[in-house]
């Protein structure tokens, strides 16, 4: 069986449609997860949080995050020891919106010790704000766990 030119385009054309197809489908299986649900008034409280990180850096040092086998510690300045209320804490997964761990814990004490069980090993952006003296702060880190 011999094929001609006509044949062989109608081929290299079919090829090409399958192609078009096959990656039309995978590219309509993605998952795509926002950052936040809320995106347009997180966009609003944005300046808030310029301010609050401007308050972060007039401290004296900034925020420790330390990671070891069984726990991630974050360690407050010294000059707000003992003087703030309500924190949050975002742990939040570039991979996938499930492995995110939102934490609000009200401590008298300069560290927070957070169990290693509850995070997977993948790349994290640990965003801490809280209040003290009527001020907000604000502080971003890249956190690597393995």
């Amino acid at each position: 069986m011999t094929f001609n030119w006509g044949t062989k385009i109608a081929f290299l054309y079919i090829g090409f449609v399958a192609m078009i197809v096959t990656l039309v489908v995978l590219a309509s299986n993605v998952k795509f997860d926002l950052v936040t649900k809320d995106y347009y008034n997180q966009e609003l409280k944005f300046q808030d949080q310029i301010n609050a990180a401007a308050n972060q850096k007039a401290l004296s040092q900034p925020l420790a995050i330390q990671e070891s086998s069984e726990q991630v510690t974050i360690s407050f300045p010294p000059e707000v020891a003992n003087k703030m209320k309500t924190i949050h804490v975002t742990f939040m997964a570039m991979v996938h919106e499930e492995w995110d761990q939102k934490l609000d814990v009200t401590t008298l004490d300069n560290t927070i010790a957070m169990n290693r069980s509850l995070l997977r090993p993948t790349r994290y952006q640990v965003k801490v704000s809280w209040q003290c003296d009527g001020k907000s702060y604000f502080q971003q880190n890249d956190l690597f766990l393995h």
